[in-house]
């Protein structure tokens, strides 16, 4: 795995967010996962996600190696995606700040709470956060702007990236068809559109910037950001 920072690494030239609930029903997590896995062998697509059960990890499957994983802190989700680039963005101080910006009760979340939010903001902006998704593949109950994902929709809409919500029968139809390879020509279209489209220009790196980091990096900010979530986690559960 690769340890340079993640602000002096290539982008992938074209990305989409897929996330969701925990408990996105199991034929919409086979479909996530349809559609990552011909994403990733049939398109220029690298996935962006958070590492998450449920629809996340139903994504990360199917993207395989074409991902970026993005997680709140270093022991999230261990082992889970062997192959895929693992950045830990939960303490990123620039995120949390937009995060904060988006949650309707941010005075009210623990550390950990905030770190999980804060590492959405990533999956939908990217690692530099100034290179927005070309759009985004979720689930949540309903169809509305529910729990942590509600998060990164919100944060999607503001930035022009197009929201598919998998709950939806105008939304997931044509994914549906389109996964199983009957072919869609609205799919179809929307993906020559965005790839007719000059990548956006990286910005130059701000000194000042907190970068996230990659899995085998853990600083001292790390540990102490860390020990706050685990004591916050033990909390929970006693």
């Amino acid at each position: 795995m690769n340890s340079l920072d993640p602000l002096n690494r290539p982008r992938a030239p074209y990305t989409y967010t897929g996330v969701g609930s925990r408990t996105t029903p199991a034929d919409v997590l086979s479909l996530m996962e349809k559609i990552a896995s011909r994403l990733a062998t049939h398109t220029l697509y690298t996935l962006r996600s958070g590492g998450a059960d449920g629809a996340d990890a139903a994504f990360a499957r199917g993207a395989g190696a074409q991902a970026e994983i993005y997680l709140p802190w270093r022991s999230f989700a261990p082992g889970q995606h062997p192959r895929a680039e693992l950045l830990v963005t939960g303490d990123d101080p620039d995120a949390r700040v937009i995060a904060a910006s988006y949650h309707p009760a941010w005075d009210r979340c623990s550390r950990g709470a905030r770190a999980l939010h804060t590492r959405n903001v990533h999956q939908v902006l990217g690692r530099d956060l100034a290179q927005p998704s070309q759009f985004l593949i979720c689930w949540t109950p309903g169809g509305h702007d529910l729990g942590g994902t509600a998060t990164a929709i919100k944060i999607a809409r503001a930035n022009g990236v197009i929201v598919y919500n998998l709950a939806l029968d105008i939304h997931r139809m044509p994914w549906l068809e389109w996964a199983c390879g009957n072919g869609s020509e609205k799919i179809d279209n929307l993906f020559a559109a965005v790839e007719r489209e000059a990548p956006i220009p990286r910005p130059a790196p701000n000194a000042q910037r907190t970068a996230p980091r990659t899995i085998p990096e853990m600083t001292e900010n790390d540990r102490y950001w860390k020990q706050l979530i685990d004591d916050d986690l033990n909390g929970l559960r006693s």
